[in-house]
């Protein structure tokens, strides 16, 4: 049996930074308008360094087709736009537009 133990608000010293919510953006099909993915954007409370940006795109799995390429600021969280949508990340799709991160979404 696993012993392992969970000891939470021990910060060791170290204050704790929490996630504000800064949105969220819906990425859909550029050609059929399918909703394919939606990105929750988020921050730590003191995150002044300078901002990320990760151009992101989702192949369409109802045409083939692609979003519009998206640049994204700091950190997001991927999740289907509803309970019918499934996606992963993909590696060498052909024609892809040149993207940092390629989605594929699809209905279940």
């Amino acid at each position: 049996m696993d012993q392992s133990e969970i000891h939470i608000n021990e910060t060791q010293g170290k204050s704790l930074k929490g996630l504000q919510d800064k949105g969220v953006v819906i990425i859909k099909c550029a050609d059929c308008g399918h909703e394919l993915l939606q990105l929750q954007l988020a921050t730590t409370d003191s995150d002044d360094k300078a901002k990320v940006l990760t151009r992101i795109i989702v192949q369409c799995g109802f045409c083939d087709g692609f979003s519009y390429v998206k640049q994204i600021p700091g950190q997001f969280y991927p999740g289907a736009p509803n309970d019918n949508m499934i996606f992963d990340i993909v590696d060498n799709v052909k024609d892809a537009p040149e993207a940092d991160v390629i989605f594929k979404a699809w209905k279940k």
